[in-house]
């Protein structure tokens, strides 16, 4: 067992892989409520899994609210600009409320044409 551990515990690479997963995540053009379901789904997958690997990630809402800003599209980052008020500090838990909400929206829109 101690073997296995030494040759594939490293925590390290798991936790550089899902932030690079992270920083890789596709970035929107003209999103559909799947696109914004699929980029939710993959996005929680990584934080989730740092957060199971103990890394400090309810620090980093910084951070993780600017590289989500930086994959949306124009019309849902204008959206999301218009949703918060000047000098409110925001958390990665309001962004993503907000995506799931625009993704909710988008997809009682698609479903009419």
């Amino acid at each position: 067992m101690d073997i296995l551990k030494q040759r594939y515990d490293r925590k390290w690479l798991i936790t550089e892989s899902h932030v690079r997963g992270l920083s890789e995540l596709p970035k929107l053009i003209n999103s559909t409520a799947n696109d914004l379901r699929g980029f939710l789904l993959n996005f929680s997958r990584h934080l989730e899994a740092l957060r199971v690997l103990s890394r400090p990630v309810k620090h980093w809402d910084d951070l993780l609210v600017g590289i989500i800003r930086a994959k949306l599209d124009t019309k849902t980052l204008e959206q999301w600009d218009l949703s918060i008020t000047v000098n409110t500090e925001v958390s990665i838990k309001q962004l993503t409320e907000f995506l799931e909400s625009r993704a909710g929206s988008l997809e009682s829109f698609e479903s009419q044409t």
